[in-house]
């Protein structure tokens, strides 16, 4: 029998400060919760195991979250017996400025006697969880919400065609990262692949990506025969085989959704998220009326002999909605107008013609519905039905592993252009979580095994490439660099190179960004117990870094060609000093938190810590190009810097220096 149970309260604070505490599942804010422990399940399912004050231990997982509609649920996988399922959901809502209306209801199947009585315990426990929520602190809740994470500069994006008949053409970013898992973006059928160049600057950050131009748009070919939802497929294999990957990250909008859609349930094993924007199901649960009607309509113009180009302006007009800027219009114009005819037709009859409805239970990855608040094509209404089926198969234990859906404000149906900056922050999330990356802003808890050998071999080929740019590139400068060169001197086939890396700029970048991060390892790895150590670790991890002879080289050729080839320039600045200055903030910031150091302008004191350390050490080698560094006199740089830091910002300066005096010199510092 079901039995359900619900408790309602107010919060005396803005809605958006109360998600912020609810939104990831956990709890330290209810009095019955004594510890917890967040976990990634198998396919990217966030878990909290959590024990009360008398001992019990539950393992909750969420089944559903909204970030724009403010809920989510969840289902107990242990710590009840003798139920059958137990599920819940959580929604906030503001009906008045500054004063959040909480629902929280539970539903408990089993049998009769049992059930009930944990309906009835269940209402006691939330509503102790709404009064709990009621006495967070505003000051503090303030705070959390104007935390800001830091830019980093879009990513490099290059264009490639794939091997094979007919030819595809793709546009990357991230190829420089190792990995067996990929992401593809698949556009709709008034697009083309640079519609998705937001998302590309964004996620190359993250993990190799690759936005396809489908058959017959921007550099790829049109079939011989008329294209099928197989030959979608085929293609997207054709792709996942050209990287190397194990795992796809599918992203598609509209047209590009069905078929991201129609491969996640064929190929589940392959695929590792799915995101649906702007549409999931296409025509495939249509009526043939249905169906007929929307194909004869879209052929009147091309009947006439009219082209994509004459009529894009109508299209555009409904697609966008009635918010949006100029810019949008006009790239959307563009990309309408940029599709042969035949294209189009042929895109048109495979979209009217699906063989059959997608079989969702198949589905076992996290998947992300998103679509725009002023959307006639794929509607708010339509979209969250569809969310709604997904979690009941969710709850059963089939179908999605989790589902999220989130409603774009202010957005027509192209929402990944119309409103990117919200489509992005959904996205990037989204793909943290089901990668294991991060799923709530603090490390996961993931158990992984041993790297494959296929991995470890791609792992060791992309070092190889880098390594061999980095010498190339400090020998040459970059003007005197070619690819054929970096090839040979790495024992790769130029072809191989591409496929890793990508074009010249995106192989400086991959050096660039892969310095950087070994630069900061000192401050991110956790291996210091101190503060003190860390910065001291640091410091002596720099001046190993940027004095070594090809460091120094590279540096010296950028600052002689800063004038001919200024984004080249600009690159070394925003991937190599930019980024890990970028770091140090980040670090500095979270001493600030934790109460060591004292500083109002973190961006100004990373500046003096940075210049305090090695500035001097550094010109002077720049200038003097056969000297070594003198590892005494570096020592008295930095000694002398932290003292001067930890004086200028420690709250515990005597402390702090007497750390400083017991540090030691790494043995054979160059």
């Amino acid at each position: 029998m079901l039995e359900s149970c619900k408790a309602q309260g107010q919060v005396p604070l803005p809605s958006r400060q109360v998600w912020q505490q609810v939104k990831d599942l956990r709890r330290p804010w209810h009095p019955l919760v004594a510890t917890e422990h967040w976990q990634l399940g198998p396919h990217g399912q966030a878990q909290l195991r959590f024990t009360t004050a008398d001992h019990s231990e539950y393992v909750e997982q969420q089944t559903f979250l909204s970030h724009s509609q403010q809920t989510l649920a969840y289902k107990m996988l242990s710590g009840i017996d003798g139920i059958d399922q137990y599920h819940a959901w959580l929604t906030l809502a503001e009906k008045v400025p500054n004063s959040t209306d909480i629902t929280w209801q539970a539903f408990v199947d089993g049998p009769d006697h049992i059930a009930k009585v944990v309906a009835q315990g269940s209402k006691v426990i939330l509503q102790q969880g709404i009064v709990a929520l009621s006495h967070l602190d505003p000051k503090a809740q303030k705070q959390v919400s104007q935390t800001k994470t830091s830019a980093l500069s879009p990513a490099v994006i290059a264009e490639q065609c794939l091997s094979g008949s007919p030819r595809l053409a793709i546009r990357t970013s991230g190829t420089h990262l190792a990995g067996d898992t990929v992401m593809v973006f698949l556009h709709g059928i008034g697009g083309q692949a640079n519609n998705w160049d937001e998302q590309l600057s964004l996620m190359g950050h993250t993990l190799p990506c690759a936005a396809l131009d489908l058959r017959g748009y921007g550099n790829s070919e049109l079939g011989k025969k008329p294209t099928r939802i197989e030959d979608y497929i085929a293609d997207i294999l054709r792709v996942q085989q050209h990287f190397g990957a194990e795992k796809l990250i599918i992203c598609g909008l509209s047209y590009g959704a069905w078929i991201a859609a129609s491969f996640a349930t064929q190929h589940p094993h392959l695929v590792q998220a799915l995101i649906v924007s702007g549409g999931c199901t296409g025509m495939s649960e249509a009526s043939a009326q249905e169906r007929s009607a929307f194909l004869a309509a879209r052929q009147v113009p091309l009947s006439q002999g009219l082209t994509p180009a004459d009529f894009a302006e109508p299209v555009v007009q409904m697609i966008s909605g009635p918010d949006a800027s100029k810019k949008h219009t006009q790239h959307l114009h563009a990309s309408m107008s940029a599709i042969p005819s035949a294209t189009y037709a042929d895109a048109l009859q495979c979209f009217c013609n699906p063989p059959e409805p997608l079989v969702f239970q198949q589905l076992t990855c996290p998947v992300l519905l998103m679509t725009g608040d002023q959307d006639t094509l794929a509607p708010p209404a339509e979209i969250t039905d569809l969310a709604k089926r997904l979690h009941t198969y969710c709850l059963a234990e089939q179908g999605p592993a989790w589902v999220q859906l989130e409603i774009l404000q202010n957005c027509g149906h192209v929402c990944n252009i119309l409103q990117a900056d919200q489509y992005n922050a959904y996205l990037e999330t989204f793909v943290n979580r089901c990668t294991g990356l991060s799923a709530t802003g603090v490390e996961a808890n993931v158990t992984t095994g041993p790297s494959s050998p296929k991995l470890l071999k791609r792992q060791q080929k992309h070092t190889k490439i880098i390594s061999a740019a980095l010498a190339e590139f400090a020998e040459q400068g970059y003007s005197g660099t070619s690819l054929d060169q970096i090839a040979k001197r790495a024992g790769v086939s130029k072809p191989t190179l591409y496929q890793y890396i990508g074009n010249k700029e995106a192989l400086f970048q991959a050096v660039l960004s892969g310095s950087k991060q070994e630069l900061l390892q000192p401050l991110t790895d956790g291996s210091n117990a101190d503060m003190v150590s860390a910065l001291w670790d640091f410091s002596w991890h720099y001046a190993q870094f940027v004095l070594r002879p090809d460091m120094l080289s590279l540096a010296r050729l950028i600052i002689g060609e800063a004038q001919r080839l200024p984004d080249i320039a600009a690159s070394y600045q925003q991937e190599g000093p930019h980024l890990a200055r970028q770091g140090i903030i980040d670090y500095l910031t979270r001493q600030t938190d934790k109460g060591l150091l004292d500083i109002q302008d973190t961006a100004m004191a990373a500046e003096s810590l940075w210049s305090l350390i090695l500035s001097a050490s550094r010109e002077h080698l720049l200038h003097y190009a056969l000297e070594k560094p003198d590892a005494e006199q570096i020592e008295r740089h930095i000694r002398h810097g932290l003292s001067v830091f930890i004086k200028a910002f420690s709250t515990q300066i005597d402390h702090h220096l007497q750390q400083l005096q017991q540090q030691v010199v790494p043995n054979k510092p160059f």
